[in-house]
């Protein structure tokens, strides 16, 4: 069966992020990755650098929201947009929802979900540590758990072709007034809704 998802996201020619409002100026300290040598993430052990963006704008506004302990209000004053381009020169991996199912259902043992989407599956860990360790590529665009369809795409600073990656624009994140925190959190509910449903 032919893989439309590596198709259309394959060939990403740029990604977003939502970075503390400090790294808004300085592109390589967004891109340090340093947040990993701290805590393990879905993609990442502990100890390993790695940046974590986003298809979109909107898709990193949800993909923020899911991992903050405050309403998205409270923590926009401390927030910015930044957005990244990544020229065709830039080595990447791509590792589609096929692929992932064909690997957890080849790899995955008996104790471990058989969704990849579930929060920190330690298939996914293992598959990003190791794609981290072995400097492969650049990139590995990967998908969304919150979003079905959309793409989010991890960067390994450690790679040479780190200073392909060109700083596009940054500024403030500032969220609709009236738009409440569970407003946004409906919008996550119902992509979820969505994705089990599909």
């Amino acid at each position: 069966m032919h893989d439309h998802w590596k198709d259309r996201w394959s060939s990403i020619e740029t990604v977003s992020r939502l970075a503390q409002r400090r790294y808004s100026g300085n592109a390589a300290a967004a891109l340090d990755g340093n947040g990993g040598l701290y805590v393990p993430g879905r993609w990442n052990n502990k100890g390993q650098r790695v940046v974590y963006t986003a298809s979109s704008r909107a898709l990193a506004m949800l993909e923020r929201l899911v991992h903050l302990d405050v309403g998205l209000h409270d923590a926009s004053v401390e927030l910015s947009f930044m957005e990244f381009v990544l020229p065709s020169s830039v080595s990447r991996n791509v590792l589609s929802p096929t692929m992932l199912e064909n690997l957890v259902a080849k790899h995955g043992s008996s104790t471990e979900p058989p969704d990849w989407r579930v929060a920190d599956h330690p298939l996914c860990r293992r598959l990003g540590a190791a794609w981290i360790a072995s400097l492969r590529s650049c990139l590995l665009i990967i998908p969304s758990s919150i979003v079905p369809g959309d793409a989010n795409v991890l960067i390994n600073p450690e790679h040479p072709d780190m200073a392909k990656i060109i700083a596009a624009n940054a500024g403030r994140f500032v969220l609709d007034a009236y738009q409440p925190d569970q407003r946004i959190a409906d919008v996550v509910q119902m992509a979820s809704v969505s994705k089990t449903g599909s």
